[in-house]
């Protein structure tokens, strides 16, 4: 039974690559917009999925975490034609935003570096 005896990682693979096959299938051409894909992938796990994601998709849009960045900078960073920072305020790791009312926040940094808009407060930067 996949509901029970997959991880999360494999279900997400699993789910990407039904996804794929419809689209094969359809033959139709279209951005493929992802959110948070390698959540639950690690290591090599988590670097093949991205691979292929890049590989099969004639537009990738991918909304990504901090920890679905890390270790995979050099694929990001060979691949990817636009990247976009977006931050939500709520959680309080924005240096800038020490208060107020949660906001969302979007900035041209890639994933290599940040500015005074996005900088993420040290004690919140593992996650």
């Amino acid at each position: 039974n996949p509901a029970n005896e997959l991880s999360g990682a494999q279900q997400r693979a699993l789910t990407f690559a039904f996804i794929q096959a419809l689209i094969g299938t359809s033959g139709i051409i279209a951005p493929n917009v992802i959110d948070t894909p390698l959540g639950m992938a690690e290591g090599p796990v988590k670097r093949e999925l991205l691979k292929r994601a890049i590989k099969q998709s004639s537009q990738l849009i991918m909304f990504l975490t901090r920890s679905e960045i890390r270790d995979c900078e050099d694929i990001i960073g060979q691949y990817a034609g636009k990247q976009v920072t977006i931050t939500n305020t709520g959680s309080g790791a924005v240096v800038n935003r020490p208060g107020g009312p949660p906001d969302v926040l979007v900035c041209g940094c890639g994933i290599d570096k940040d500015c005074k808009i996005c900088k993420i407060k040290k004690d919140f930067q593992s996650g």
